[in-house]
């Protein structure tokens, strides 16, 4: 995500590369860490090799966008002002279901296609179209 969105949608959260500093200390000093990316947004969130910046961690997980939340809708209204064209693609996932499925499939072969080449496990957070989401972070 650029700090461009980040500043948008996350607003008082730390810098991106903050984050992944303090990932850093913890996987060098041997400290499991799983890196979580959430939200991920579809045509915002990069992830583009996203697992070689982790190397020393066991696995990564993925938490995809979930619209039905309030503050989801918010950051989708943000994101579209500043990228028109956005918006016109989050309206088509929220009103149509097979472009919805096929957005978010896309990302999983891509999420997949990584994780094999790097050798690293990883678990992807899927909320089902229009449905809150059930958490299984536990089960």
């Amino acid at each position: 995500m650029s700090n461009t969105f980040k500043q948008l949608i996350e607003p008082k959260s730390p810098p991106l590369d903050s984050r992944n500093d303090a990932i850093h200390r913890l996987l060098d000093a041997g400290i499991s860490v799983i890196p979580y990316y959430s939200p991920v947004i579809p045509w915002v969130t990069d992830i583009r090799n996203v697992f070689s910046p982790f190397a020393k961690a066991e696995r990564i997980e993925f938490e995809y966008l979930n619209f039905k939340l309030h503050h989801a809708q918010d950051m989708v209204r943000h994101i579209s002002l500043a990228k028109p064209a956005l918006g016109i693609k989050f309206t088509d996932m929220l009103s149509e279901k097979n472009y919805y499925e096929q957005t978010w499939n896309t990302l999983d072969e891509e999420i997949a296609r990584q994780a094999r080449a790097a050798n690293k496990k990883y678990n992807i957070y899927r909320h089902p179209y229009g449905e809150f989401f059930q958490n299984t972070y536990f089960s």
